[in-house]
């Protein structure tokens, strides 16, 4: 990568010697100045970066996957630990909607072959800046092909844009696949152009069509790039990994499973044509949203060290869902979702066996489940009122209810790569029980005998046999003493998002040449 791209950066950075010597001299030493802060987070995390990510959404308004919420906590965090942070999403009527206050520009962006386009400003309470690019009325709330390439161009030419205002733009940060034709696009216009980062969290959205004339004529001028053809198809996840200067996915498992045709389809060969191997990045979960000590939504507050009213949780849903008023019995929170694949039917053939077990059972009812499933757990609860109930988990409150009344979750099946719940079951002191694949194998640790490792109750084999022995090895340690010193060590794990965080910071750093 030319280093002319980055001359700017000897010219702010100091030595950190000297910034070191600077933040312990006495002046600062326990201040708590927002000066002496900004030096320790100068310290700590480099140079301050000016990091544009695109995306197709951001959690709370536009939300069509898991993506959105990754956006919006991964965002949060690189403007918290000291970093200039953009987001850019295209507009939709929905961030208006919401109550969200927009400043529109007074000049639209220029595009060849285009009319003005319109460009919203706001800026989250966070502090992070949200650009929403508008790409027109027949275009907006789209998400295929031909939305994608004119998306691409319209952030390119923001970029460029901002390099005319003399703002840097350090690294763009593609967070899925719409947003993967951008680098192709930052090609075709003159100025400098910053290294791109793409990571992948669902391989099944790849933006794919058909290579044909038509099909290449939607894509506008970058139609004809051979960065976009897989096989006999147009592929922007495939031109997105081929231009990034790093690929990042949710985990090393994952990146494992992309190099196979089996799971990424003809995407396999891109995998392993990467001059440099895909990295595995886990994300975390956003502790002002999944917090036991401040959540609203539950009717007690615990925390790590003191979680005794988490059997205040456990007896409201009891009484409210007719189970037997019983703290010595411990509780399954079944996650589901009750479909009509091998998790579902594993779980829900499972659960009369389970009942073998000294335990009661809560059921997630989901609108999207499998209605033969879910009319067999509604005969079981019939059957058996005092040990078997469902919940309605269709609206937040439900899953954090559960999550805080109960000692176990069941997860039988990663419901996607983005699947953040075995996190959500940890931080609420409630034990995963989990079958060990794809992103559980890489992120959860089966406890040991004398429960002194491990952080959840895994089993291999897709099998009834093998599930009921997990739950009996769970029900067995929490009659032990050792098992309330199991969950305090799970609740007190860093599961937030500035780990994650600050290892994309050392990937970008990596990118352009920033040593500390």
């Amino acid at each position: 990568m030319p280093a002319s791209l980055f001359d700017d950066y000897p010219n702010r950075e100091r030595p950190f010697r000297s910034r070191l010597l600077e933040l312990k001299s006495p002046a600062n030493r326990g201040t708590g100045s927002l000066n002496s802060r900004r030096l320790w987070l100068s310290v700590v995390n480099g140079p301050e970066m000016d990091i544009l990510l695109v995306s197709s959404e951001i959690a709370p308004w536009v939300q069509h996957s898991g993506v959105a919420e990754v956006v919006a906590s991964f965002s949060k965090t690189l403007k918290h630990v000291g970093h200039s942070v953009t987001v850019v999403v295209p507009y939709s009527d929905a961030y208006e909607a919401a109550g969200l206050l927009l400043a529109r520009r007074l000049t639209p962006i220029k595009i060849e072959g285009h009319e003005g386009l319109t460009v919203f400003d706001t800026q989250l309470t966070s502090g992070v800046g949200l650009s929403l690019l508008s790409l027109g009325s027949a275009v907006n709330g789209r998400r295929d092909v031909t939305s994608a390439a004119l998306f691409a161009r319209a952030v390119a030419a923001l970029i460029k844009e901002r390099q005319g205002l003399g703002l840097r733009t350090d690294i763009v940060h593609v967070q899925d696949w719409f947003g993967g034709l951008v680098a192709l696009a930052l090609d075709m216009v003159e100025g400098q152009r910053p290294p791109v980062v793409v990571s992948i969290y669902n391989v099944g959205q790849q933006g794919n069509i058909a290579s044909s004339s038509e099909a290449r004529a939607t894509l506008g001028p970058m139609g004809e790039m051979p960065q976009l053809s897989v096989g006999s198809e147009l592929n922007i996840l495939a031109a997105a990994m081929r231009t990034a200067s790093c690929v990042t996915t949710v985990s090393d498992t994952y990146a494992t499973m992309l190099g196979d045709p089996s799971v990424s389809g003809q995407l396999a060969q891109v995998v392993h044509e990467l001059k440099t191997p895909m990295l595995g990045i886990p994300g975390g979960i956003d502790y002002a949203r999944y917090n036991p000590a401040i959540d609203p939504l539950l009717v007690a507050r615990y925390d790590a060290e003191d979680f005794s009213q988490k059997g205040t949780c456990k007896t409201a849903l009891q009484r409210e869902l007719g189970l037997e008023l019983d703290l010595n019995c411990p509780m399954l929170f079944v996650l589901g979702p009750l479909g009509d694949d091998l998790g579902g039917r594993l779980a829900v053939g499972s659960l009369s066996k389970m009942l073998d077990q000294p335990l009661s059972l809560v059921i997630a009812a989901q609108s999207g489940d499998n209605a033969e499933m879910a009319d067999s757990v509604r005969q079981l609860a019939q059957k058996w009122p005092k040990q078997v109930a469902l919940l309605a988990v269709d609206s937040p409150q439900g899953i954090h209810r559960a999550l805080s009344a109960a000692d176990f979750v069941l997860l039988t099946t990663e419901q996607s790569p983005l699947d953040s719940y075995h996190l959500f079951a940890q931080r609420y002191g409630a034990l995963p029980v989990a079958i060990s694949t794809g992103l559980f194998a890489s992120s959860l640790v089966d406890c040991d005998s004398k429960l002194e490792t491990g952080d959840a109750f895994l089993f291999e084999d897709a099998t009834i046999d093998a599930l009921a022995g997990a739950v009996a090895r769970a029900v067995t340690a929490w009659g032990r003493p050792e098992f309330d010193r199991l969950r305090r060590r799970t609740m007190r794990k860093d599961l937030g998002w500035e780990r994650p965080t600050r290892r994309m910071l050392q990937v970008y750093r990596q990118i352009l040449g920033i040593r500390l």
